[in-house]
Order: C-alpha cells, then sequence, then structure tokens
C-alpha cells in the first residue's frame, strides 16, 4: 500500500476510534435513561382478585400492561399516584348512572393510566410509561364494590424487584385471605368495609340493579338504595350485610345476603310525581354527599333538584327521610302503598289516602317518618341466584 494510502487509512481508524469514544458515554446515558420495555399480563380472577397483586418497574420504562377478563364479572384497572387508591375507589362509588360509561374512572389527576370495563372473556391492552419517580403506585378495580378487595402496586424502582418487600409484609396488597391463589380465598371476609356504623358500601344487592348503595345505620338499621331508579327500594332490622359470595364470584350468586328482616319494601317505585302527572319520572341520579356520617343522596327531575336523607327515627324503630327540593313551582306528591309494610308520618301536606300531597312552599323541605306496623311481614326479598327484576 502506497505511504499516502497508509498514512490515511490510519488517521481514518483513528478517527472512528475516537468517534466511537465520544460516543459512547452518550449511547451509555440514552441506555441507561430508556430501559427495555417491559410487557406483562395480569388476569382478573374469581373472587374479585387480579392474580399478580404487585410488580416492579423502573423510572421511565415502557409497560405493556394486559388485563385478561378470566371471571365471570366485569372489570377495569385504574393506575393511580401513590396513596390515592381509597379516595378514588370512593369517588367510584359515588359516580352516577353515567359512571359505565365513564368506565368508573373518577375525574381526577391523581389518576395516572386506566384499563377501562373489560367484560368477562375480554381483554385490554395498555401501554403507558412508568413515572419518573420512584415510589409504590397503586392499581385498583373501581367498578362499583369492587375496589375495597381488588387492588395492587407498581412498585417503581431503580432497584427494580428489590425494592419491593417479602409478600407476606407488604401492606400495599391485598391480605393473604384475599390473593389469587390462597388456600384460604373460602375464607374472604364479609365485611372488608369497616364494621361500626355508619356503613355506605357499594355492592350488589338482592333484587336492586347492580348500581346499588348498602347503608348500615346506628340501631340495627339498615337500608338499600338503588341509584338507577334512584329509589329507596327497602330497608330491614338486624345485621348488615353479608358479602362472601360475591367475593367469590359465584355467577348465580353475585348478590350479597342480608343479615336481618327486611321491613320496608317500595311497592310504588319511584314515590315522588311534580305537577298533575301520574306518569314516573325519570330522574337522574348526581351521587350523594356525607352529613353527619350519613349520605344525603342527590337527584334530579328534570329542572328540579332533590336531595333525600334517611335516618334512624330518634326511637331507633324505624326510619326517617328527609326530602329537600329546590325549583318546584307546582305542586309535589309523595305516592306510597299499604302493602309497604310501615306506617307513613309526614312533617307536612295533606294525605290523600296513601298519597300526600304538598304545595310547593312545604314541599321545600319535608320529613316522611316511616315505623314498622305490628303485622309488618315484608321479609320477601329473593335469594341471591334469583334475577333482580326489572326496575318500576
Amino acid at each position: 500500500m502506497p505511504p499516502f494510502f497508509r498514512t490515511t487509512a490510519r488517521r481514518f481508524g483513528a478517527g472512528l476510534l475516537a468517534l466511537s469514544l465520544l460516543l459512547a458515554p452518550a449511547l451509555y446515558a440514552q441506555s441507561a435513561q430508556d430501559p427495555p420495555p417491559k410487557a406483562l399480563t395480569i388476569n382478573a380472577v374469581s373472587g374479585l382478585q387480579y392474580d399478580q397483586v404487585r410488580f416492579a418497574a423502573l423510572p421511565g420504562q415502557e409497560i405493556e400492561l394486559t388485563l385478561e377478563n378470566v371471571s365471570s364479572l366485569a372489570h377495569n384497572l385504574v393506575i393511580t399516584a401513590p396513596g390515592a387508591r381509597p379516595d378514588l375507589v370512593a369517588a367510584a362509588n359515588r359516580m352516577g348512572a353515567d359512571g359505565l360509561e365513564r368506565d368508573y374512572v373518577p375525574e381526577s389527576d391523581r389518576v395516572l393510566h386506566f384499563v377501562p370495563v373489560v367484560d368477562p372473556g375480554g381483554q385490554y391492552t395498555l401501554t403507558f410509561t412508568a413515572p419518573t419517580e420512584e415510589g409504590v403506585y397503586p392499581y385498583v378495580c373501581t367498578y362499583p364494590g369492587h375496589g375495597v378487595v381488588m387492588y395492587g402496586a407498581m412498585y417503581v424502582s431503580d432497584e427494580g424487584e428489590a425494592a419491593m418487600p417479602p409478600l407476606a409484609e407488604d401492606t400495599h396488597v391485598p391480605p393473604d385471605s384475599l390473593r389469587a391463589g390462597s388456600a384460604s380465598v373460602a375464607s374472604v371476609s364479609a365485611h372488608p368495609y369497616p364494621t361500626t356504623p355508619p356503613i355506605v358500601y357499594r355492592t350488589f344487592m338482592p333484587e336492586s340493579s347492580p348500581a346499588s348503595i348498602a347503608v348500615g345505620l346506628k340501631g340495627g338499621l339498615s337500608y338499600c338504595f338503588d341509584t338507577t331508579p334512584v329509589m329507596l327500594r327497602y330497608a330491614w332490622q338486624g345485621g348488615f350485610i353479608d358479602n362472601s359470595e360475591v367475593f367469590r364470584g359465584h355467577v348465580s350468586e353475585q348478590r350479597a345476603t342480608i343479615e336481618g328482616k327486611v321491613f320496608y319494601r317500595s311497592e310504588v317505585g319511584f314515590p315522588l310525581r311534580i305537577g298533575a302527572s301520574d306518569a314516573p319520572p325519570d330522574p337522574d341520579f348526581e351521587g350523594y354527599e356525607m352529613i353527619d356520617g350519613r349520605p344525603q343522596f342527590a337527584y334530579t327531575i328534570g329542572d328540579v333538584q332533590v336531595r333525600e336523607l334517611v335516618e334512624p327515627t330518634p326511637d331507633g324503630t324505624g326510619l326517617q327521610r328527609t326530602f329537600q327540593i329546590d325549583g318546584a313551582d307546582q305542586p309535589v306528591r309523595f305516592i306510597t302503598s299499604s302493602q309497604d309494610g310501615v306506617a307513613f308520618e309526614a312533617s307536612a301536606g295533606t294525605w290523600d289516602g296513601t298519597t300526600l300531597r304538598l304545595p310547593p312552599d312545604d314541599a321545600q323541605r319535608f320529613v316522611i317518618t316511616m315505623t314498622p306496623t305490628p303485622s309488618t311481614d315484608v321479609d320477601r326479598i329473593s335469594t341471591p341466584d334469583q334475577a333482580p327484576p326489572q326496575n318500576p
């Protein structure tokens, strides 16, 4: 090789070496900043469980998460900011009739990513980038009644799986008795909610729509409020509810069991009428707010705003319902039935048989008191394997 070409080749080779040495730190930095993608599959299984209750991710790592629903119920998966799981579950439980359209995902900046509601047998793949800030990021099913037991945790750390504590000591995942694959799934607690009243719990109730709220009050009084037809379905006295069949995911037994005797059951459907029309209105449920630990339900009938608070009577033998109605410029009627199982009294208005008639002024605020009668015998709630009736 002529000297010129040897010199040029040496210079070219030296240039490549220098270029590689120059680029090496940049390539290393890029590799460090962009960890390899991670793919995982989480199954929603029977018993309101995820089969993986935790996984590790590196900061800034691309995650491909597939939710496969192999259970008999619909589920979603919501990844939240650290510590936000309980608040978001409560917010999802307060979502109204449009909850399903919004996949039961509350509007919140603490919702980081989510898999929409997946029906049984379906699947959905979510691709997202893990947070760059290390921490424990919960994931949870916010479908009504599920989030109290169906959750897990994403550990984001440069240490990867080494950042996770021993599973038995991990407070960010469900207790062992609720985990998929556990031999003690059959002993799932019937009461994963606080057992000191008042108790507000969204679950699947017998003879009520899936969007039902069970409320336990002091003195052993409880009731079911159905947010689909927007009405107080029934009330009972004794214990609260047993949710163990719901948690096990039994297809034919997806209803809680009432622990007590039903003393009131609405036989007329939605009870309010505004104006002269006898046609049942189509109310819109707007959620509830807590008043002294009890839910005050809010709903609208056209342009009329209604708030309803249900409390024990002072002597603890029945219930009183306080209605506040704003925007009604016509007479209001509250309709009952002689088959409801209780004696009705009203703080305002005039009774016409089983119908209470109120002028607009009196309807702004009135109280209905319901007391079981000596002959009360309305404990006719169907067994869990019977389908709920059509909404009246």
